[in-house]
């Protein structure tokens, strides 16, 4: 739409209320997200804070796109919670292992630390996450993707494990077109 409709409609003294886009993807201020553009998660659990407050937490899947997230999980989200987005960014993470709790998590990784020590966290990873995640991932907590299984301490373990059931991002808007609802009166 190029607005034209609510422009007539201002210009006629019609009451015009304003509302959010719904249904839409959103935006992302993060610039690992665009770097993941394609991938799409399915069974992971996506939950929306603002101000510390869940004001989201759904299960199914999702998309990374060039300028944030998109897919069943994120349209949903943002006709639930758009309007909230004018009182400022959200945070966001998503539980890429949300059948497992954090203690079988960290039990997972120890065997496969355990059973494939001389091989590098790139490796390992990708039998955790797609492939197109992996460096992002890593970067966020600060590990080479070249640092051998072996040489991990348990310090970075638990980091590992906390990513993967906590993956974060931070929400600015909603990408769709402005649009109003036009009442008589």
């Amino acid at each position: 739409s190029s607005g034209d409709g609510l422009r007539f409609a201002k210009e006629q003294k019609i009451k015009v209320t304003d509302v959010t886009p719904s249904l839409v993807p959103m935006v992302t201020k993060e610039e690992y997200i665009p770097e993941m553009q394609g991938l799409s998660l399915k069974n992971v659990e996506l939950k929306l804070l603002q101000k510390g407050k869940t004001v989201y937490k759904e299960f199914g899947e999702m998309l990374f796109t060039h300028f944030g997230v998109s897919g069943p999980l994120v349209l949903t989200a943002s006709a639930r919670c758009g309007k909230r987005l004018s009182k400022g960014e959200m945070q966001a993470f998503i539980d890429l292992k949300p059948a497992l709790s954090l203690e079988q998590l960290d039990h997972r990784l120890i065997r496969e630390f355990q059973e494939n020590p001389k091989k590098q966290l790139a490796t390992i990873m990708g039998s955790l996450l797609p492939s197109k995640m992996i460096d992002p991932f890593l970067g966020i907590v600060a590990l080479d993707s070249r640092k051998m299984a072996c040489e991990t301490s348990k310090g970075e373990r638990a980091a590992i494990a906390g990513l993967l059931k906590a993956f974060p991002f931070t929400v600015t808007g909603l990408r769709g077109f402005e649009e109003a609802i036009i009442t008589k009166g």
